[in-house]
């Protein structure tokens, strides 16, 4: 025969049983328990909840009429329990705050599922009254703008993902780039300082050669920019040399031509 007799137990509950001998017209008896969930019997008859007694509180047990001394009055409660050993809200509404508390059951590992949000919770601190709960539901919106890259522009192998969230073709850089100050590659600044020989320090003078021991030494035979030797510096070069129209070269120091 399926069902049960009395009360349908809790799925997770713990049984508490307690017996009291009545003194003259004594009604209320101290016992913990769930409200609901409660046998009582008084010299091993079965009272009636809510006509024979009143259970409400959770921790006391009032009898409708007085006992009578001598008699005996038991009580049957169940309890429910987590695996935490703290309260589980199944069917919040909303998010707990900080009064959900030990005052409320909720101990630290309490678990709170907010059914009309679609949000979980966990008690990391049951304090009373300063209760602290974080959410363990991660969504897309939980990740903030990290979920929501959308890069401008086409993706490929010859592109790159900019900081500024666009994809940005690798250009070229050339000598006269470096010189200009001037980087096209999306990759820099649009300006730099412009390198020059001044700026370049550490390094061993050379030009081009021929040879697989570079030794012998080339420079070309048309000058066809404006060039100033410093006072402060001896120049040479291998002729003959041929400088273009329209263009100079001021010096000021000393320039040898071998």
């Amino acid at each position: 025969m399926a069902g049960y007799i009395g009360r349908i137990p809790l799925s997770e509950a713990i049984q508490s049983r307690a017996k009291f001998i009545a003194t003259n017209a004594q009604t209320t008896f101290s016992f913990s328990y769930q409200p609901g969930f409660l046998d009582v019997y008084l010299d091993g008859v079965h009272l009636e909840d809510t006509t024979d007694y009143t259970a409400t509180t959770g921790t006391t047990i009032v009898l409708t009429s007085g006992a009578i001394t001598g008699q005996i009055l038991e009580a049957v409660g169940l309890k429910t329990f987590s695996l935490v050993n703290g309260k589980i809200n199944y069917a919040g509404t909303s998010a707990p705050g900080a009064g959900d508390d030990n005052a409320d059951g909720y101990r630290v590992g309490s678990m709170w599922i907010d059914i009309t949000n679609d949000e979980s919770y966990r008690c990391v601190d049951d304090s009373t009254g300063a209760a602290v709960w974080i959410g363990t539901t991660l969504e897309a919106s939980d990740l903030g703008s990290l979920a929501l890259v959308t890069p401008t522009g086409t993706g490929s192998t010859s592109t790159f993902l900019r900081g500024d969230n666009s994809w940005q073709t690798a250009g070229s850089t050339s000598a006269s780039d470096l010189t200009s100050g001037t980087l096209p590659d999306a990759r820099f600044p649009s300006t730099l300082p412009a390198i020059s020989g001044a700026n370049l320090t550490g390094l061993t003078a050379g030009g081009p050669s021929l040879g697989a021991n570079s030794i012998i030494r080339t420079n070309a035979q048309t000058i066809s920019e404006n060039i100033t030797i410093p006072s402060t510096s001896n120049g040479m070069s291998a002729g003959p040399i041929t400088i273009a129209d329209t263009y100079t070269v001021t010096v000021s120091g000393n320039w040898s031509i071998i």
